[in-house]
């Protein structure tokens, strides 16, 4: 579970930006906040807010299991100034773990990890776990006294282009295990209008009569979409799985088998869904589907998925493929305890304004803590900025100041008139 994340020199974000779940303090006893969205104008920034939440997880995750001694670290800093052309990137992340709070900080450039420190409190101290650095392209390392376990062999295993969390936790480290798996198992990107690429593991469930498969049938059936139910069957016309693999006898038996569940799932298989009709109904393939349909699927799957493990989601651009009412229900289910006991959180950038508009006490979706706005200066670098820094009042309406341009710019009003004036111009160009 995230509670802060701090990153500076990323993509189109310059200065050090700050972002927290922690609550505002009348609701400090409910715990983290769980629901985070992200607005702001086109090409302002909000996606390379979400990629450099998931870089942490990306590079944790795979930066010392792939790769060697020579690859460059896939780091992207603020090109638009020569200084931070060659500064580091940073990173730092808050987060619960093992219901432990850890503290964990990094610096990359395209070459090297130029320092790395991990915390841990166990009590209401801070306990140094290790704090490594580079001096002029020297890495040294310091182990603190909680650090149990082997440690020159760990550091020595360790690549200047990765972390140590990720090569002690490939050794086997324990005392950093719990650390790893959060950040590297535990935040979980989805692009939404890539939605259709669930649908392969949503399949996964229903052969495996995995008891999520029945619960996505009861909610897509109360999406009231017309659909009454779903299952799996295998595609006509489609060979089987023996035939499929002929001529790949000399593939490694793991590869082999993973070819095997790839056509299953891709092509063998199809979804299909049970709609009301005349009689009993119809059964209709995948392809008969709307996309609107299929998002939904996706989404709801996501959901469930995260919401039983109590992972953090992140999601760009939700509402490019969810109906507005189906937006507002999938938010939801992260914000209300009762659907989110694990206490799974959700950031997702958005444009979808009636989430934070008050019309009535019970319509507002998101509260003043959960909302976030991304700008860009006259530099071209990115801010981000809770909405709590403009001390809105408890009812505010953020979603109508919002649109009214009170706490960041809007895209130029003066735009309609530009192509109105550019189709005169067109138009005495033709005539």
């Amino acid at each position: 579970m995230i509670l802060n994340f701090s990153f500076k020199n990323f993509q189109s974000f310059r200065g050090t930006q700050q972002f927290s779940f922690e609550p505002i303090s009348s609701k400090k006893e409910l715990g983290p906040v769980r629901v985070a969205a992200v607005y702001g104008a086109n090409a302002s920034g909000k996606s390379n807010f979400l990629n450099a939440l998931y870089f942490v997880s990306y590079f944790v995750r795979t930066g010392y299991a792939t790769g060697d001694a020579n690859s460059q670290i896939p780091i992207v800093p603020f090109l638009l100034d020569s200084e931070s052309r060659s500064n580091d990137t940073e990173f730092s992340i808050d987060f619960i773990a093992s219901n432990l709070k850890y503290e964990f900080s990094f610096g990359v450039n395209k070459n090297e990890v130029t320092y790395e420190n991990l915390t841990v409190y166990r009590s209401k101290q801070p306990s140094l776990l290790y704090d490594r650095s580079s001096i002029n392209g020297e890495q040294s390392i310091k182990f603190g006294s909680t650090f149990t376990g082997v440690k020159k062999q760990l550091w020595d295993i360790t690549r200047n282009n990765s972390l140590f969390l990720s090569a002690a936790a490939a050794a086997g480290s324990d005392v950093i295990q719990p650390a790893f798996a959060a950040l590297a198992n535990d935040i979980n990107l989805y692009d939404a209008t890539h939605y259709l690429a669930e649908l392969a593991t949503i399949k996964k469930l229903f052969i495996n009569d995995d008891a999520r498969a029945q619960m996505l049938s009861q909610l897509i059936k109360y999406a009231d979409i017309g659909i009454d139910g779903m299952d799996v069957r295998q595609s006509e016309g489609v060979m089987g799985l023996k035939e499929s693999l002929i001529g790949l006898d000399e593939i490694p038996e793991e590869a082999r088998n993973k070819i095997a569940e790839d056509f299953k799932l891709s092509f063998a298989y199809d979804l299909v869904f049970h709609h009301k009709g005349s009689g009993d109904g119809f059964w209709l393939g995948s392809a008969h589907e709307s996309e609107g349909t299929k998002a939904a699927l996706a989404f709801f799957s996501v959901a469930l998925r995260s919401l039983s493990s109590g992972a953090t989601t992140v999601i760009d651009e939700l509402d490019s493929s969810l109906h507005p009412t189906l937006l507002r229900d999938f938010v939801s289910l992260f914000a209300d305890p009762d659907t989110n006991p694990k206490g799974a959180q959700l950031i997702f950038s958005t444009h979808d304004v009636t989430l934070m508009t008050r019309t009535s006490p019970m319509e507002e979706v998101l509260e003043r803590d959960q909302v976030w706005f991304v700008e860009k200066d006259s530099e071209g670098a990115s801010q981000l900025i809770a909405a709590m820094e403009y001390s809105p009042r408890a009812n505010e309406n953020l979603g109508r100041n919002y649109l009214n341009g009170v706490y960041v710019p809007l895209p130029n009003p003066s735009f309609h008139q530009l192509v109105a004036q550019l189709m005169k111009e067109g138009a005495d160009i033709d005539g």
